[in-house]
């Protein structure tokens, strides 16, 4: 480990401190992630540590800004003050552009200069909210992080990181393993000794067990092709496609292999650099996409989710782990997907599902995926031999889409089963199909709440499940006028926003009403007071 200038590390620090700072709102923790930061860069790239430093802890206070009580010592009317009731990623962008110029701060992001300011015009349309329509200003916002007060963590911060290059020389260089299996068991080592009679006949019945697998994943194995390591077979969706490939093919969702790839470069990482703990194709309501779990040579895990239709890609969580799984003499991911598909017999899927796991010391991966004629094949292959552990098929449950009932039909029937509402008199916060069944979820005024299973075939319904409300709800203004004036604060046409819920729930001895809202661009949460409509949170997140 190189030794870093003294100037060198307080230039730095100066640099990312008053980012730090804005993101997290607190000293101590701001400190303590700049040295995080520093000292990672240092220990991965010797020679262009200052240039990863930034991006390393935009990623670290992102994934700790939830976690951090905001006590950042402003002036009275301090425009920066509103920042902290942003959502991580927003907070984050603007703080990026206050603190540093436009390049700086496009390259943290790993994003162009247009990109972070078309992304920093929308958390300034968010601060508008936050701060009750009243609109920022940009050049405020720069003057007072210019004049952010100088604390006694940023002063020592150098010093932090002095000391945390030290002990990482220090350190002796030790082989890791992630647990992805945890258990509070203790070592075989301390485990007590016991005696344990068993019967001859159990002995021998293992005996024949063990060898008669070992037979055939020797079998299995030896009859195999072999794989090209750039195999990219699997990744391409055939003409016939049973429904649910047929919606995933219809939102053009990228292979699992595309997908990671474009979670890479959004992480500015190699894929030499990672270990995927796990890849899962979903669907939803507002398309499908991928959510991506990855571990680096760091051992930062970080979990994004990646939106087929539009391409983005949102860090949702990323922490330090202690461990690593040790990836030498694997085989590739591809390879592993086309060995996969050799034991189905196939030459092309759809995957849905990539997931490293582990049975006793031997690591596996676990593919989820579907042919064109809807069956749905689960393969375990060891990932250094690709060994079979566990194959099963699943036939397809095809359904002819002419024969089921209509989604409105369906809500018609379900609101038939609640008194023979309309659907002015509810709030929808679930209303989809799945297979051959319609799940449907509405909130009275009054605040009771249905949950109905409709049967797609006939309209009858599968279940019905039912919370009433016990509480005293007449001086309450109702949960409609809730979700008026929750529109109403969002500035959004009813048309255009989708319920995900509405529930009365009683907080700190008071009734609230709690909204969950979305439109395609942003999710809305706003709680308010169910007598008096006084709104007590209220926040939004960029999609």
């Amino acid at each position: 480990m190189q030794n870093i200038p003294r100037l060198a590390l307080d230039r730095t620090v100066r640099q990312l401190f008053p980012l730090a700072l804005l993101i997290l709102g607190n000293s101590a923790e701001a400190k303590a992630a700049v040295i995080d930061a520093v000292v990672a860069a240092v220990r991965k790239n010797e020679t262009d540590w200052q240039n990863s430093a930034r991006s390393r802890l935009l990623r670290i206070c992102e994934s700790r800004a939830e976690d951090t009580v905001r006590d950042l010592a402003l002036p009275e009317g301090s425009p920066l003050e509103a920042l902290g009731r942003l959502p991580a990623s927003g907070c984050a962008d603007l703080a990026l552009l206050l603190t540093g110029t436009r390049e700086e701060a496009a390259d943290a992001r790993g994003i162009s200069a247009d990109e972070l300011e078309k992304r920093c015009d929308k958390a300034l349309w968010q601060l508008t909210f936050v701060q009750d329509g009243s609109a920022p200003d940009l050049s405020a916002l720069q003057e007072a992080a210019a004049r952010l007060p100088i604390s006694e963590d940023m002063i020592t911060a150098a010093e932090g990181i002095e000391k945390g290059l030290a002990e990482t020389a220090e350190a002796p260089k030790t082989a890791k393993v992630h647990e992805i299996v945890r258990s509070s068991a203790p070592s075989p080592s301390q485990q007590p000794k016991h005696t344990v009679s068993v019967p001859l006949w159990a002995i021998a019945a293992a005996g024949v067990l063990i060898l008669g697998l070992a037979v055939g994943l020797i079998a299995a194995a030896v009859s195999r092709k072999p794989i090209p390591a750039d195999s990219n077979a699997g990744f391409e969706l055939s003409t016939v496609q049973p429904e649910a490939v047929r919606e995933i093919s219809e939102h053009r969702a990228p292979a699992i292999a595309e997908a990671q790839d474009q979670v890479l470069a959004f992480a500015q990482k190699q894929r030499s650099d990672v270990i995927f703990l796990s890849t899962k194709l979903v669907t939803g309501e507002r398309g499908s996409g991928y959510e991506i779990t990855f571990v680096d040579s760091d051992g930062v895990q970080s979990e994004y989710a990646l939106n087929s239709a539009s391409g983005a890609v949102t860090l949702i969580k990323s922490e330090q782990t202690e461990t690593v799984p040790d990836a030498d003499g694997w085989l590739s991911c591809a390879q592993l997907r086309a060995i996969a598909l050799d034991f189905a017999g196939l030459e092309t899927a759809v995957f849905t599902k990539e997931k490293l796991d582990t049975e006793g010391d031997v690591y596996y991966y676990k593919y989820e995926f579907t042919d064109s004629d809807g069956r749905s094949y689960t393969v375990h292959a060891n990932v250094v031999t690709g060994a079979l552990m566990k194959y099963s098929v699943k036939e397809a449950d095809l359904v002819d889409s002419s024969k089921l009932i209509s989604a409105d039909a369906a809500l018609e029937q379900a609101l038939m089963r609640a008194g023979g509402l309309r659907s002015d008199q509810v709030i929808i916060t679930k209303q989809k199909r799945e297979g051959t069944v319609y799940l449907i979820a509405f909130t009275l005024d009054e605040g009771t709440q249905y949950s109905i299973e409709l049967n797609a075939l006939t309209g009858m319904a599968n279940t019905v499940d039912v919370h009433p409300v016990t509480a005293d709800t007449s001086q309450m203004l109702g949960m409609l006028a809730a979700r008026d004036t929750a529109l109403q604060r969002s500035g959004l046409d009813a048309g255009k926003t989708r319920f995900t819920k509405a529930k009365l729930d009683r907080s700190n001895a008071v009734y609230v009403y709690e909204l969950e809202y979305e439109t395609d661009d942003n999710e809305y949460e706003i709680s308010m007071n169910a007598v008096t409509g006084e709104i007590l949170k209220y926040r939004v997140w960029m999609l």
